[in-house]
């Protein structure tokens, strides 16, 4: 466990909300993503590879299925 530093945000997975956290580790920052059921913790570029896996399946989800983004509705095709 490390020092806590800063709540970076906060991101809903169906019913439940996990928060983002960025952490002082013994050599270098550390962010755990938990809630009071789970904790993960990762290193800062772990967390940017996560951080764009997901950015990325998020584009690829609003194209593939024709999504607008603005309220996340589905248009015609």
């Amino acid at each position: 466990m490390g020092e806590f530093i800063k709540v970076l945000g906060e991101v809903n997975i169906g019913k439940e909300k996990l928060n983002i956290e960025l952490n002082r580790g013994i050599d270098d920052k550390i962010i755990h993503i938990q809630n009071d059921k789970i904790r993960y913790e990762c290193s800062m570029s772990e967390f940017k590879k996560i951080a764009s896996a997901i950015i990325f399946a998020k584009e690829n989800l609003i194209s593939y299925k024709r999504i607008d983004d603005d309220n996340n509705s589905f248009t015609q095709a």
